[in-house]
């Protein structure tokens, strides 16, 4: 059975493969305790399993977006799910802390290829206000990942051990690799780029020097890293300063997750309508921003509780789901047939501005987690604002 580029299907395959990222982050979580125990490591320690997954994350697009657009997605997504099977089977089959880790950054490099490749080929096959609608319902189905990641690792815990959820990472991992390669017909482009070591720094040289890409790519950067500095922050502000159970902090989880797709849906719905990008973007980095900072203002007042937290936080991922279908689409627009230079280029940007964001959370405590929180989240959502002004305001100038 072959994908139709305007079927379900097609929309829930890409979506499920950029959904890798957090099924694979957030799937582990519920058992930190049992794997650390199993491996015989303090729990301390755990973290550094997320740590070598987004590092192969970031560097796996960058080596095979070029071969991509030389080769073509079909067999490097296949290649990519190869790599993050082997990856998740090695985790599954770790018994020391060192081949975990190991495990993890394998499978952090197949996970970065396979996730970021559904936009290059959104990009291929889709044109217009479609690309928009198409981008949107990825986002869509991404903003699932978030959802049941941690409620499978609960399950996959209490059913067969913390062994079973990396099992099930890469049995998911079996079934994208089989759609993939029986029924994907390839998306790019026939006149397929070179691959030699000059074209390729020349074509990623393109991509960074161009005002569209870099602009749209930095703004959906920034407001990843508002949203992974909850995902960091959150355990902390949620479970230990207002005492949720685990099942409280998962539904909260849930419910901001949930907001993400709402706003997915309705840009969506805009760009069905005709709506333009510019506006719905602008609209969107606004609202990350008040947001952001009125969660600040009312945590520095002393006022904050979880039912505020979790409601400004929702606010901020509506604004997330609304702004990055756009920003993508538009960084990617001018790409043609370097889309997979450009996705792993963005893919990698924003990966590493997460990284910085989750960091800074921790690094910046200030005796207050909810603070730390809030102040990255403000900084990231201002910065992201302030970027795609500075862009506009360039454009005007430029046109006048």
């Amino acid at each position: 059975m072959e994908l139709k580029t305007n079927g379900a299907l097609m929309i829930l395959f890409l979506g499920a493969l950029a959904a890798t990222a957090p099924l694979s982050i957030d799937i582990g979580l519920p058992g930190f305790a049992a794997t650390a125990a199993a491996l015989g490591v303090p729990v301390s320690l755990m973290p550094q399993t997320l740590s070598v997954f987004l590092v192969g994350f970031s560097v796996g697009p960058l080596i095979f977006g070029p071969m991509a657009d030389r080769f073509g997605r079909r067999p490097i997504l296949v290649a990519g799910l190869i790599i993050f099977v082997v990856g998740g089977l090695g985790a599954t089959l770790s018994t020391d802390f060192a081949f975990m880790l190991g495990s993890r950054l394998v499978q952090g490099v197949g996970a970065g290829t396979a996730a970021t490749l559904p936009f290059a080929i959104a990009r291929d096959i889709y044109q217009g206000d479609e690309a928009r609608v198409r981008m949107s319902a990825i986002t869509l189905v991404l903003g699932l990942g978030p959802i049941i990641a941690p409620i499978l690792g609960t399950v996959a815990l209490s059913l067969s051990g913390w062994r079973c959820a990396y099992a099930l990472l890469a049995a998911s991992g079996i079934l994208s690799a089989a759609v993939a390669f029986f029924c994907f017909k390839e998306s790019a482009p026939t006149a397929t780029q070179q691959m030699t070591w000059t074209s390729v720094m020349s074509n990623y040289r393109s991509v960074l020097i161009n005002p569209t890409f870099l602009r749209n790519t930095l703004v959906n950067a920034c407001s990843f890293g508002v949203m992974f500095a909850y995902i960091a922050g959150s355990p902390e502000v949620l479970t230990v300063d207002f005492g949720m159970s685990s099942g409280q902090y998962s539904l909260s989880f849930a419910l901001t997750a949930g907001a993400l797709m709402c706003g997915s849906l309705l840009n969506g719905k805009l760009a069905l309508r005709g709506w333009p990008s510019a506006p719905i973007a602008n609209f969107a980095n606004a609202l990350i921003a008040l947001a952001s900072l009125i969660l600040t203002a009312i945590t520095l007042s002393g006022e904050l509780n979880a039912v505020i937290f979790v409601m400004a936080v929702a606010l901020v991922l509506l604004g997330v789901g609304l702004l990055s279908p756009n920003v993508i689409h538009d960084a990617l627009q001018p790409m043609g047939k370097m889309a997979g230079v450009a996705t792993a280029v963005l893919r990698g940007i924003q990966m590493v501005l997460a990284g910085c964001a989750s960091a800074l959370v921790g690094t910046l405590q200030m005796g207050n987690s909810a603070l730390s929180t809030a102040c990255v989240m403000a900084a990231f959502a201002i910065a992201s604002l302030a970027i795609q002004r500075l862009g506009v305001r360039k454009s005007t100038v430029a046109v006048s």
